[in-house]
């Protein structure tokens, strides 16, 4: 796949180049060419539509974006990116959200997947993966287990070593998207007797291999979103390890960070329905019962919802400056999913009884969107790290209170 270059720099009359310029030389480019895409089928993108149609809607609107080089704007030139800050990047997602974009589909490929290949990965995984995903290439993630969500490092799945291949054999929970992917991030153990962060290996699995088996998880939205992940016998290269062997525990570190730290497109739709709901309740009569208590409940979420943009404003600068700072992403995780509950809470109860009408109600407003972002929304504060586990971290690591007793001393 040949990559055209999109540099983030311009010429200056002395003939030095700003980043700076560039990179707002490039949102002009990049506002011009949204205003110029067709809107009327956006709605069709919107998370509350069944994931079937989402997915292939999604995947042709990523496409799109993808081949006029407006994913992965903060990825080196040679792979197929711009070569931007993280900051522009979050800029950008910020721009999708105000234009009313469709929410980024791919989110586990392009801010989970595709930033640890760059790190983690080798010359080939870079070219094989990161055009891929540029091109709309769809990835999962194969980390949680029944017995090993929050508590990862106990995770089951075996991947026994025999020559060159390693034999994967396995479950995994909670896999987003995984019906439409292509590929898996795994994380899988490869040595049982090591202590449980050490024996673990990270792995690019291709979903098409004989061995996988994905099962949908009924959810009380009536979607699919999750899904359970089989793997039985499932024979993967060595060059499909991701970083080294027995070093997972690493990259699923710098993975996790950024799933709890900088998701630029769940961060966008926060802000989006946002906006939505304080729209709403400005239109409310008065009069009507219950109007002002709304109106206080939307000042508070609308303060609340703009300081977890400028923390993650601040996560994103230290990032970039590879400082991080392990206050601010101990904190976003639990900040984002408490606010957005209470957004869509918010939502939901300013039609009344109306909004409680499901999609299929001939009477429903928005095919049931806050209904259904009411339910959706409170698996928000359990995946990527449960507020419980995410607040033992902010006592214990942050503000370094007494560790919490434990059964073990793991």
């Amino acid at each position: 796949m040949r990559i055209e270059p999109r540099g983030p720099e311009v010429a200056l009359a002395n003939g030095r180049t700003s980043r700076a310029d560039g990179e707002a030389a490039a949102l002009v480019e990049f506002r011009s060419w949204l205003a110029t895409q067709p809107a009327d089928h956006w709605s069709t993108f919107q998370r509350h539509f069944p994931i079937a149609e989402r997915s292939v809607n999604s995947r042709e609107w990523e496409r799109a974006l993808g081949a006029a080089g407006w994913l992965g704007v903060s990825w080196p030139i040679e792979y197929g990116g711009r070569g931007l800050s993280l900051t522009a990047a979050l800029r950008f997602a910020q721009e999708l959200a105000a234009a009313g974009a469709p929410e980024i589909f791919n989110i586990t490929g392009l801010e989970l997947v595709g930033p640890a290949v760059l790190r983690f990965g080798t010359e080939e995984q870079k070219l094989q993966v990161l055009p891929a995903l540029l091109a709309g290439q769809i990835w999962c993630q194969g980390f949680s287990e029944p017995d090993a969500g929050s508590d990862l490092a106990n995770i089951r799945t075996m991947a026994r070593p025999e020559g060159d291949t390693f034999v994967i054999n396995g479950q995994k929970v909670w896999s987003t998207n995984s019906p439409a992917a292509s590929g898996c991030i795994l994380l899988a153990r490869t040595d049982p007797d090591a202590p449980l962060h050490r024996g673990i290996t990270c792995f690019l699995v291709p979903m098409d291999l004989p061995g996988v088996e994905v099962r949908p998880i009924a959810q009380v939205t009536g979607d699919s979103d999750f899904s359970e992940l089989f793997f039985t016998d499932v024979v993967v290269g060595a060059n499909m390890v991701l970083g080294e062997v027995n070093g997972g525990w690493r990259v699923a570190s710098e993975v996790l960070v950024g799933e709890r730290a900088k998701m630029f497109s769940i961060l966008g739709t926060v802000h989006a329905d946002m906006v939505e709901a304080l729209a709403a309740v400005a239109a409310l009569p008065m009069a009507a019962p219950g109007t002002v208590l709304l109106r206080h409940r939307a000042v508070d979420v609308a303060v609340e919802e703009r300081v977890v943009q400028w923390c993650n404003d601040n996560v994103v600068e230290n990032l970039a400056a590879e400082r991080p700072d392990a206050r601010l992403e101990s904190t976003m995780k639990v900040a984002w999913s408490e606010v957005h509950q209470r957004i869509v809470q918010l939502g939901a109860d300013t039609p009344g009884l109306d909004g409680l009408l499901e999609a299929d109600d001939p009477d429903t407003r928005n095919r049931g969107k806050w209904l259904y972002a009411l339910m959706h929304g409170r698996a928000e504060t359990i995946y990527a790290g449960t507020s419980e586990i995410q607040r033992n971290i902010i006592a214990e690591r942050v503000l370094g209170l007494p560790r919490e007793p434990r059964g073990d001393d793991r």
